[in-house]
């Protein structure tokens, strides 16, 4: 028990340094570029990332640039064809009328996660509250008057799948530092077309610059 413990407490040490959306598609990109590059290279990528780095593949989702490196060892220049297509595997860009950017998710296990968020009532009214102003927790549950036991559990899965992300902090009446938290999405969009369910989602601007992983391969 005190084993599978440490290794769950070893894992959210990892994820916790990835920002909202690198964390949101970690465990698919994670399954796509082992996919596309195939076990042993895999080895060989992780084996470099720990030699030179001191980290793991997981952590280096969160240290895109550093993947980035590693991956331009092996490949060269092809690497950059090689991200686009990994990342392509989840999101696309398309731009709408008015020139903001409007991503479509594409991998199915980021739609699932996106789609059973926001089919449970609490957390679409959660996710619309700090889209209006960041809230600390506390302010979350005082103003829906939430249960402090599920309350804090439902709020604490939006920050653990990343589509709750921290803003900044305020001070408390006890001088502490406090998180405050918004949402990753600044608006959503979800249509059923021929029944594919679509999802295209857009950031808010300071969000997507935070994402080492969109940075690094769409130079955004």
């Amino acid at each position: 028990m005190i084993k599978i413990k440490n290794i769950k407490i070893k894992l959210l040490e990892k994820l916790v340094t990835l920002f909202g959306f690198d964390r949101l598609i970690v465990s698919s990109l994670e399954k796509i570029i082992t996919e596309n590059l195939g076990d042993k290279t895999m080895s060989k990528i992780e084996h470099r990332l720990e030699s030179k780095y001191g980290i793991s593949l997981t952590e280096s989702i969160g240290q895109f640039q550093k993947f980035d490196v590693i991956l331009r060892e092996f490949f060269g220049a092809g690497a950059d064809g090689l991200e686009k297509k990994f990342l392509e595997s989840i999101c696309k860009v398309k731009k709408s009328e008015n020139k903001n950017i409007w991503f479509s998710i594409e991998d199915e296990t980021t739609k699932k996660i996106i789609l059973e968020t926001y089919g449970d009532e609490d957390n679409v009214k959660i996710l619309n509250f700090v889209n209006q102003e960041p809230n600390t927790i506390s302010d979350i549950l005082n103003h829906f008057k939430f249960p402090q036991t599920s309350g804090y559990r439902k709020i604490n899965n939006l920050i653990d799948t990343g589509l709750l992300i921290e803003d900044g902090y305020v001070m408390s009446i006890d001088k502490k530092k406090v998180s405050t938290y918004h949402a990753l999405f600044d608006s959503i969009r979800i249509d059923i077309v021929k029944n594919k369910i679509i999802i295209d989602v857009q950031f808010e601007k300071n969000n997507l610059h935070e994402s080492a992983i969109m940075q690094t391969v769409f130079s955004l």
